[in-house]
């Protein structure tokens, strides 16, 4: 059966459900967004970053890093002037390496790290961690 002409064109009382199709001019902000299903298979990115470091050095003790910093540091005073030394054990235990840092940039580490190596200086990146010299 069909409805009278008048109440088929009468609107409905009932609430319209609301759609997750955002108009054209909308923009899609999280309030305007239906409530998202979160499953947990994807971590929240971070901003954190350690700082950038470069490893210059390593040495059995250390009373050896120490004094392959003294040395880096007194001969290369233009790249390491203002950078910490920091040492970290090496993962088995035999080994100290020598960190200098902290770089502000990636960039920075970069510069620094060629720098170095144009005067026979080997170095690598890594995080700027370890406890201080």
């Amino acid at each position: 059966p069909s409805l009278p002409a008048a109440q088929a064109a009468a609107p409905s009382s009932e609430p319209k459900p609301k759609s997750a199709v955002l108009p054209p001019t909308a923009k899609a902000t999280p309030a305007a967004l239906p409530n998202p299903v979160r499953t947990g298979s994807l971590s929240e990115p971070t901003s954190a970053k350690n700082p950038t470091g470069l490893l210059i050095a390593s040495g059995p003790s250390l009373e050896s890093v120490r004094l392959s910093w003294n040395v880096l540091h007194q001969n290369h005073s233009q790249v390491l002037g203002s950078l910490e030394p920091r040492v970290l054990p090496a993962g088995d235990g035999t080994a100290f390496h020598l960190i200098a840092g902290p770089f502000t940039t990636d960039a920075e580490a970069t510069k620094a790290c060629i720098s170095l190596r144009s005067r026979g200086v080997a170095c690598r990146y890594t995080d700027f961690t370890g406890s201080a010299l």
